[in-house]
C-alpha cells in the first residue's frame, strides 16, 4: 500500500517547469510533441483493436495484442512526460517506463519465436503461382489421361473379346465396391488397409487416402457393446485362418471422431492365383436403425403383453385383491421394475389402503399400508390427481426417506392416480 501511495507522492520533486530555464516556447514544444505522440500512440491501438475484433482468423494474434499493449504503454510514457511539467510524479513515470520495457522485451521475444513461422508463410504471389501451377498440372494431367484412355481404348479394342471381358469385369467390380450399400475394407497380407469404399469412409471417419497403408486395427476399431473390451478383428482372423469369419454379436464400431455405431460384419481371405492368402476383405454395415427398431419392437411387445395380462386379469371373476396383485406382478414382469404397488381409496376415512404389492416388496403391512390422502408422495399423487415421474429418486423432494432410496439403489419412480370417475 505504501508503495502504491509513494507512486503518486510528488513532494520530493519539483514540476518540470521549475527545473532548468524553460522558455514557454521550449516547454510547450516538448508538451505538445509528447501529447501528439501520445494521441497517435493511443489511436493506433484503437485501429488495431478494431481490426483484431473484426478478423477472428488473424494469425499470430498474441503477438498482435502484444504490439497493441507495447504501443499503448509507449504512448502513456509520452503523456507522463507532458504531465510532469505540472505534476512531478517521477516514481509513477519510472514504473510506466519499466512496464514499457518489460512488455517491449516480451514483444521482442515473441517476435523472435514466431519469426521462422512468419518467414515460412507464402506470399500472395507465391500462392497464386502455386495455384496456377496446380491448375496447369491438372489440365495437363487431364489431357494426358484423356490421351492415355484413348490409346488404351485403341489397344483394348485390338485385344479381342476375352481381354475385353476381363476389363469389363474388373471395372464392374470397382464400381460395385464404390456404390455398394455396405461398407467394404480390403487389406494386404500384413493386415494393412489397401482400400475403403465411400460407405466405409463414412462409418470409420477415415478417408481412403488417409487410411491406406495403416494397420486395420487403427482404422477399424471395434469393442464389445457390453464389456467395452476390444473385439478380435474378423479380418485379422481371416488372414490367420484362411477362412470366412463372422463378427460376434453386440459389437460397436468406434469411428475416428469417437462416434459409436453397432455393426455386424464378416471377413474373407483374398487368394491370389493359388492358395496363398494375399489379403482380406471386410464387409460391414451400420445396424443402428435395426437395433433401434428391435428395441422399439421389444418395448411394443412388452406393452402389448402387459395390456393383455392386465385386461385378462381385470376381466376375470377373481376377487379384487387377487386381481390387483396379478396386475402388480404383470407390471414387474413386463416392465422389469423393482417393485409395483397399488393403493385403493377408503372414502370414509380419506385413506389410501395398500391392496397389492409385487417385486422386491410383497408385504402389505408397514408404514405405507395406510396413507392419508395428501400425505407422503403417494397421498399427494391421489390428492392432486396428477402423475409423478422422476429419474432421480434420491434427489426428489417428494421422497420422504431419501436415505432409504439411496441405500436401496432406487433410480426412477412413476406414480399414477387410478381414477374411476370424476
Amino acid at each position: 500500500m505504501e508503495f502504491i501511495t509513494g507512486l503518486f507522492d510528488t513532494s520530493d520533486f519539483p514540476a518540470r517547469w521549475r527545473c532548468g530555464h524553460w522558455t514557454p516556447a521550449h516547454g510547450w514544444l516538448h508538451i505538445l510533441s509528447d501529447v501528439g505522440v501520445w494521441a497517435a500512440y493511443f489511436a493506433i491501438p484503437l485501429v488495431l483493436g478494431y481490426f483484431a475484433a473484426r478478423r477472428r482468423d488473424l494469425p499470430f494474434r498474441r503477438v498482435f495484442l502484444l504490439f497493441v499493449a507495447f504501443i499503448l504503454l509507449c504512448g502513456t510514457t509520452h503523456l507522463m512526460e507532458a504531465v510532469i511539467f505540472w505534476w512531478p510524479a517521477y516514481r509513477l513515470a519510472g514504473v510506466l517506463k519499466l512496464l514499457t520495457a518489460v512488455v517491449s522485451w516480451v514483444t521482442v521475444l515473441a517476435l523472435v519465436r514466431v519469426a521462422p513461422a512468419v518467414l515460412a508463410m507464402r506470399t500472395p504471389d507465391e500462392l497464386g503461382r502455386e495455384v496456377a501451377a496446380r491448375t496447369d498440372a491438372e489440365r495437363r494431367l487431364t489431357e494426358a489421361n484423356a490421351e492415355l484412355e484413348r490409346r488404351v481404348e485403341e489397344r483394348t479394342a485390338d485385344l479381342g473379346r476375352a481381354v475385353a471381358a476381363v476389363a469389363e469385369q474388373k471395372e464392374r467390380l470397382w464400381t460395385t465396391l464404390a456404390s455398394i450399400g455396405d461398407a467394404v475394407i480390403s487389406t494386404d497380407a500384413g493386415g494393412n488397409v489397401t482400400y475403403l469404399n465411400p460407405v466405409a469412409e463414412s462409418l470409420t471417419g477415415w478417408t481412403n487416402s488417409d487410411a491406406v497403408d495403416r494397420p486395420l486395427d487403427a482404422v477399424f476399431r471395434i469393442v464389445n457393446e457390453t464389456t467395452r473390451q476390444p473385439v478380435e478383428n474378423p479380418a485379422i482372423r481371416a488372414l490367420k485362418e484362411g477362412a470366412i469369419v463372422g463378427l460376434a454379436n453386440h459389437t460397436v464400431l468406434i469411428s475416428k471422431d469417437g462416434t459409436e455405431r453397432p455393426i455386424d460384419d464378416s471377413a474373407a481371405p483374398i487368394r491370389a492365383g493359388g492358395e496363398a492368402v494375399a489379403g482380406a476383405v471386410l464387409v460391414f454395415r451400420d445396424i443402428t436403425e435395426r437395433k433401434r427398431e428391435e428395441v422399439a419392437q421389444a418395448e411394443r411387445t412388452r406393452l402389448v403383453a402387459l395390456r393383455a395380462d392386465v385386461a385378462t386379469t381385470l376381466a376375470s371373476d377373481q376377487t379384487l385383491p387377487t386381481a390387483l396383485h396379478q396386475c402388480c406382478e404383470a407390471l414387474v414382469r413386463h416392465l422389469d421394475v423393482a417393485f409395483a404397488r397399488i393403493w385403493t381409496l377408503d372414502d370414509a376415512d380419506a385413506v389410501l389402503e395398500l391392496r397389492a404389492s409385487a417385486g422386491l416388496y410383497t408385504h402389505l403391512d408397514g408404514p405405507h399400508s395406510r396413507v392419508p390422502v395428501g400425505q407422503f408422495k403417494i397421498g399427494r399423487i391421489a390428492s392432486r390427481r396428477q402423475p409423478h415421474l422422476t429419474n432421480a429418486v434420491p434427489d426428489d423432494p417428494e421422497v420422504s426417506d431419501r436415505a432409504w432410496a439411496a441405500r436401496e439403489g432406487m433410480v426412477a419412480f412413476a406414480g399414477y392416480p387410478l381414477a374411476v370417475e370424476d
